[in-house]
């Protein structure tokens, strides 16, 4: 093997291993006041989020990606 061929060959290596490890999904994406939410409910902290605030609820334009 030539060191050219060498070369691309890891090089292709390499970018199948990152692109393979970035298709896992760790689980179901958190709208933030959840994430939020369930971190301090880890932690033991009082959240404000667990406070009855009432607000209007609006679509957001990407809802749909987390739905």
């Amino acid at each position: 093997m030539t060191t050219r061929t060498l070369a691309t060959t890891v090089l292709f290596m390499l970018l199948a291993s990152l692109t393979l490890t970035a298709c896992g999904r760790q689980g179901e994406p958190l709208r933030p006041s959840v994430a939020r939410a369930e971190a301090a409910k880890q932690a033991g902290v009082k959240d404000s989020t667990d406070q009855d605030i009432e607000v209007e609820d609006r679509r957001f334009v990407l809802d749909p990606l987390l739905d």
